[in-house]
């Protein structure tokens, strides 16, 4: 039998381009983009009451601020992330809906690669309406 090292390498580069293409459509269904939200059971939180937060700051969070940048406007999350090498933050905030009636609301960042803000997502939708009306 002869070896045919022409027929091998033909064979190689297939399976590398088909390895290739599967590695692109796998990394792609992963991205934090497709990703499902999930919020972490707030009892896990060094502060599973919630904080109270300047309404100004949070509202000045926005797609494509640093992590830096949130941590000045926020603070550090309220469960266990970490700071580096972390997609995901999050945070229990209390709210004022109406005059002393507070609201517990769970809020969620993804970072992309870059560190950047690359999501934002409330737990419930009427938190996310009482942070995007226009300040009083």
């Amino acid at each position: 039998m002869k070896f045919n090292f022409s027929s091998l390498l033909a064979k190689t580069a297939i399976v590398f381009m088909v390895a290739s293409v599967t590695a692109c459509v796998t990394g792609h269904s992963q991205s934090s983009s497709v990703k499902p939200v999930v919020f972490p059971t707030p009892k896990y939180s060094w502060i599973p009451e919630g904080a109270y937060v300047n309404m100004e700051n949070l509202r000045k969070v926005n797609l494509g601020l640093a992590k830096q940048q949130v941590y000045a406007l926020i603070d550090k999350p309220h469960f266990e992330e970490g700071f580096f090498n972390v997609t995901e933050w999050n945070y229990i905030f209390k709210l004022e809906k109406t005059k002393n009636n507070w609201l517990t609301c769970q809020f969620q960042l993804r970072f992309d690669d870059e560190r950047r803000v690359s999501q934002l997502s409330w737990k419930r939708e009427d938190c996310k309406n009482i942070v995007e009306q226009p300040a009083k």
